[in-house]
């Protein structure tokens, strides 16, 4: 029996373990395939644990305050499953739900003695720390392995996570934990390790960039050193005290970089108006989902289904989650859940304090504390984020409740206790355990082939968007048959299957195996459409499935096709991509009011739409200017398009040469924050007034971008550009005096004032400024003005000088080249420039057409007429309308004519 505990106690504990380390590491397990390991991990404890109580190895169930509240919730979220809006995906939030609850009570009833408790903490802990070192070394810039090598760009520090936020919750979890076992060590070098371990998570939160992670995990640590102040003896508070400042000060001094405060700059002046808008749209909207379906939700697992007729109007993000887990779970499940947990938080707080203030062990105070407030930090976050949807931290966040609610470690595991655990009776018939035993086996090899299935048809899944991308369509077909072989109940599977039909359809050369595929494709949406009602995008995939039918005469009908994008954009009403494929139905069936109808619409849900429809699909729909501008003004009003449409708008305006109302479109954008870099607003303002006649307005404006720019040599070249535009050259040169006056040590102002001067001929004093600008330092940039100016004063040989230099900078520059090429052909030396006509030509990779008229022009000093033909030609058909490339063409034609003529006469 001895043996049979030990060995049942040594697989839970390394499962339990196992989970812990492999959920982070896979990226957070939120993909289905590592979802479908991390049950399977916990499915192996469950069976496990229930054989150890059949043969007595293990304690039997004990109770714990949170055991009613969590069945109410699971038999909860079953109910509300039963009328779900889509089945598969409330079976499998409920298996996740499941997975949870099971792990909590593996948790609660086998972590028993204090080396266990010791290990799973050291576990937690090693986890975190390993996440702070990698993310640090991926944030510096170091090497990572592909597997963490993620498309997706974040300014904060990810680790293994995709998201900063989600790494910023696992972080402000493991922070208390490697804090409670601070307070327990004994040891000098176990102080200094856990120190060194707070120290390295502290970075790594406050490097996240996450303002949620920042504040939940201060309140949970200033939650536990106020719960430990209250408990502990005098001399161990100045330990307490101490972890603290040395906190403090690793953060102050991780908070001191640029991103950081430049992040924390948003919390009292805030970000882009649309974007400080979007959460509390986002739950405004969840609570018009929870009113409407109050008593029990849309199901489990259904809000990105449920959440798409709610969605704000110009928010152009897809959301998956509430952003708030607590209006999330109610909106899924009802307002019961907002009940249970009130319960759940009645339950835990009053046992986890009453635990602190009874136990005398220092492990168990530490470990308490520290799991308490990592739960504290993790509840906090979850009000603006959805953490708890992260299999990675809802499985800490379950391990923790488990820990704090377990009565098994600690001084109260002597005394009689209603909670102490008594032992499975040995004397269990072995007929009945022979049959418990067969049937746990027998449920767990069930589990096990569900769990591989699942797990294979990710994996096909995948396979197959691979495939498509790398080696074709055909390829890609098995790995989709094989997913659905795995998985035929998962709608998901039968929309992609169908979406890949379709687009091997649109592909497709031969009417003939067009219409099969098309057939093929409404096949597997209509499988897509029975397993997910509600889904919007099967029904715009059907829409143009049946589209593409049409086209080819079959059975599909244009009413029919009509219904489908119907269906679609009621489910999706907010959608600008929804509004503009049934606009372009209705343009290709001739019902011109309904087509401008929703592209107004869809303008003024996305107006950087604007110049695409102008230029493609519906730029000859007539009064399309007139709705268009129309709907551009309704979305000045929306605070999550404004910025947009007033760009649009003023473009609009601006090519009527209405400057001043550009102007004034263009001056309601919303400010993004009170320190960002807005100068690129302030240069297009000043255009408009420049070119509106508005010389001293505009002058303040380009002023305050040339001030505040964080490129200033960009900032410089755009004023430059908008002067060149308004052909005003003599205000610029005044306009960079003035800045040079108030900023004598920006060199780059010296650059750009020699560029104007020669421009406007004043090639003397050009030089002045590019010498000013020599003297502080030398870039490709100014030896190639250098050349420039010193090739208009005659003074070939010095500019051919500072051009090799540019060259020498910056190998690979046409224009350098294409210069230097000019200087030669100039002064004769027809090979050298020749040479030099070729790399520029080769650096712009033949695109441009007058690099090639240049070689021409060589060519032909040349004679080497056929040559030069050759290169005119190919610079017409880069250019076509220059006329002057086809005069060129005749010339040299005629010359290589009389060449010929010549040798004749010659013989």
């Amino acid at each position: 029996m001895r043996h049979i505990s030990k060995t049942t106690a040594r697989v839970i504990e390394t499962s339990l373990i196992a989970l812990l380390v492999f959920t982070p590491l896979a990226r957070g397990a939120v993909q289905p395939w590592a979802v479908s390991i991390a049950h399977f991990l916990t499915f192996i404890m469950v069976t496990t644990y229930l054989l150890g109580v059949v043969f007595g190895a293990q304690p039997r169930p004990g109770r714990t305050p949170l055991d009613l509240p969590l069945v109410a919730l699971f038999l909860l979220a079953l109910f509300s499953s039963l009328f779900s809006i889509e089945r598969h995906s409330s079976v499998v939030a409920l298996a996740r739900l499941a997975h949870y609850v099971a792990l909590y009570v593996i948790v609660v009833n086998t972590v028993r003695r204090r080396d266990q408790v010791r290990r799973l903490a050291y576990t937690i802990v090693a986890v975190g720390s390993f996440l702070a070192l990698f993310g640090l070394i991926k944030y510096l810039g170091g090497l990572t392995p592909p597997w963490w090598d993620y498309d997706v760009q974040s300014a904060g520090l990810t680790a293994t996570f995709v998201n900063k936020n989600h790494l910023a919750g696992y972080m402000e979890m493991a922070i208390p934990v490697a804090a409670g076992l601070l307070l327990a060590a004994r040891r000098g070098w176990e102080k200094a390790l856990f120190a060194f371990s707070i120290f390295l998570l502290c970075v790594a939160l406050t490097l996240s960039l996450s303002r949620g992670g920042w504040i939940s995990a201060t309140f949970a640590l200033g939650l536990m050193c106020c719960l430990y102040l209250m408990k502990a003896k005098r001399h161990y508070k100045g330990l307490m005290v101490g972890a603290v400042s040395v906190a403090t000060v690793v953060v102050l001094t991780a908070l001191a970089s640029a991103p950081v405060v430049g992040r924390l700059e948003t919390l009292t002046h805030g970000e882009d108006m649309g974007k400080r808008q979007g959460r509390p749209a986002l739950w405004a909207k969840t609570l018009d989902l929870i009113e409407d379906h109050a008593v029990l939700g849309t199901g489990p697992g259904t809000f990105p289904i449920a959440f798409t007729p709610y969605r704000p109007a110009g928010v152009n993000s897809t959301y998956q989650y509430a952003h708030n887990d607590y209006l999330h779970f109610v909106s899924e499940t009802g307002l019961f859940t907002l009940g249970i947990m009130l319960w759940l938080v009645a339950a835990f707080f009053p046992w986890a304090t009453a635990k602190i203030k009874a136990t005398k062990s220092e492990l168990t105070l530490g470990i308490t504390l520290g799991a308490l407030s990592g739960m504290v930090a993790i509840m906090v976050h979850s009000l603006v984020d959805f953490n708890l949807h992260i299999m990675a931290n809802a499985t800490l966040f379950t391990v923790l409740a488990g820990l704090v609610m377990s009565p098994a470690h600690g001084p109260w595991t002597a005394g009689r206790s209603p909670l102490r655990f008594p032992l499975s009776a040995a004397t269990t018939m072995p007929v009945v355990k022979t049959a418990l035993t067969v049937t746990m086996v027998g449920l767990f090899a069930l589990g096990s082939h569900f769990l591989y299935r699942w797990f294979m048809g990710d994996y096909f899944i995948h396979r197959a968007k691979e495939l498509e991308k790398t080696t074709g369509w055909n390829t890609s077909m098995g790995a989709y048959e094989k997913a659905l072989q795995y998985g035929p109940g998962n709608p998901e599977y039968h929309y992609l299957f169908g979406r890949f039909y379709q687009m091997f359809a649109k592909a497709a050369k031969d009417e003939g195996i067009k219409e099969m595929l098309f057939q093929r494709a409404w096949a597997e949406l209509e499988e897509a459409r029975k397993g997910s009602p509600r889904d919007a995008r099967t029904y715009l995939a059907l829409a143009q499935t049946s589209e593409g039918l049409g086209r080819l005469g079959q059975s599909a009908s244009t009413d029919s096709t009509e219904t489908w994008y119907q269906r679609a954009v009621s489910l999706y009403p907010h959608s600008a991509p929804y509004r503009y494929f049934l606009a372009r139905h209705y343009k290709r069936a001739g019902d011109v009011e309904k087509a401008l109808h929703h592209v107004s619409t869809m303008l003024a849900l996305d107006p950087s739409a604007d110049r695409y429809i102008r230029h493609h699909a519906f730029w000859d729909v007539p009064n399309i200017d007139k709705a268009a501008e129309k709907a551009l003004e309704k979305a000045l009003e929306n605070p999550f398009t404004c910025n947009a449409a007033a760009a649009a708008l003023a473009a609009r305006l601006a090519e009527k040469k209405r400057w001043l109302e550009a102007a004034q479109v263009y001056g309601r954008q919303v400010p993004e924050s009170a320190f960002a870099d807005r100068s690129g607003y302030y240069i297009q303002m000043g255009r408009y007034l420049l070119l509106g006649g508005e010389e001293r307005a505009a002058e303040v404006y380009f002023l305050r971008a040339l001030e505040g720019a964080s490129d200033l040599f960009a900032a410089l070249r755009g004023v430059k550009t908008a002067y060149q535009r308004a052909e005003q050259l003599d205000r610029l040169s005044v306009l960079f005096e003035t800045l040079k006056q108030g900023r004598p040590e920006v060199v780059e102002i010296d650059l750009y004032l020699a560029q104007v001067l020669y421009e406007q001929g004043q090639y003397k004093e050009a030089l002045a400024y590019l010498d000013a600008f020599l003297r502080v330092k030398e870039t490709s940039g100014v030896d190639f003005w250098m050349a420039k100016t010193l090739k208009a004063l005659g003074k070939d040989y010095k500019a051919e000088a500072y051009i090799k230099q540019a060259i020498r900078w910056e190998p690979e520059n046409a224009q350098f080249h294409h210069f230097y090429a000019g200087l030669l052909y100039d002064r004769g030396r027809f090979l050298e420039a020749l040479e030099e006509a070729d790399r520029a030509i080769h650096a712009s990779h033949g695109e441009n057409a007058w690099y090639l008229d240049r070689k021409a022009w060589i060519l032909y000093r040349m004679k080497r007429y056929d040559a030069a033909i050759k290169a005119w030609q190919r610079a017409a058909t880069l250019k076509p309308a220059h006329k002057a490339f086809r005069r060129q063409i005749d010339m040299a034609k005629r010359e290589a004519n009389g060449d010929a003529v010549n040798r004749l006469l010659s013989y």
